[in-house]
């Protein structure tokens, strides 16, 4: 909150300190921001919750594919104070049903991304709950991207991407390259692409028939954004978002 009273202009978060869901630099608070108005800035509540004892601030479930909690006030020690009871109550959250567990023999899981905004609403920090844990199903990570959509991602999906922009892997150029031109030219999925068999299957019925490169090179791009979708997606931690107002609830926060 500091940084945004000095640039208001500007966000700023820090990556949760755990691999997987982490920055790629994990030995110091990896802060980022910009001055960029991200999705998940963008994206709506999908509820709202208040609490009596701070009637000032609002608590809203982010309508968004991960699990986010906003919270805005004008008042900094009360968003300071709630930030730290979320924080708090997630790291040792636990729900074997979702898979959710916060420490184990391997370690710590549970951790939060905060990142924030000044608006004329006061200040927006919002909680990013993740976990990094592991399973037999998924070694790379239960809330992380899932296998059929390694061949896109299967780097860490840390602060950036969580809100919504996504740092792909330079080979996609050459490979989405080359997947364009095949379909533009009429021509099967290379044995050697196979691992791009549903990206390809996906972009060729996104071209409806039309397959002009401008309109194939279209539907890359939102064939792209869709896995992206999905993706964030794999990462929440609360898949229904009344999951997440209980969970707000059993801190003291009423719809």
């Amino acid at each position: 909150m500091d940084f945004v009273d000095l640039f208001p202009h500007y966000f700023i978060g820090c990556n949760a300190p755990l691999p997987r869901i982490g920055g790629s630099v994990l030995a110091h608070d990896h802060y980022q921001g910009g001055g960029e108005i991200l999705p998940m800035h963008r994206a709506k509540a999908a509820f709202v919750l208040k609490s009596e004892a701070r009637p000032e601030v609002a608590v809203e479930v982010v309508g968004w594919a991960g699990t986010v909690v906003r919270i805005i006030s004008k008042k900094r020690s009360s968003i300071e104070d709630i930030c730290e009871a979320i924080r708090e109550k997630w790291v040792n959250y636990e729900d074997k049903l979702l898979g959710i567990i916060p420490e184990d023999e391997n370690g710590v899981h549970n951790a939060v991304s905060p990142t924030v905004v000044k608006t004329g609403r006061g200040y927006e920090m919002s909680i990013i709950l993740r976990s990094n844990i592991t399973s037999a199903e998924y070694p790379d990570g239960v809330f992380h991207a899932h296998p059929e959509y390694h061949v896109i991602k299967k780097e860490s999906i840390g602060l950036i991407e969580a809100q919504g922009l996504f740092i792909l892997p330079g080979r996609l150029e050459d490979e989405l390259g080359k997947l364009e031109e095949l379909i533009v030219n009429g021509e099967a999925l290379k044995p050697e692409m196979s691992d791009f068999a549903a990206v390809y299957a996906g972009v060729y019925a996104r071209c409806d028939g039309d397959y002009s490169r401008e309109n194939v090179r279209r539907a890359v791009r939102e064939e792209l954004g869709g896995i992206c979708a999905s993706i964030l997606e794999n990462t929440a931690v609360f898949k229904d978002k009344m999951q997440t107002v209980k969970f707000l609830e059993d801190l003291g926060f009423k719809l």
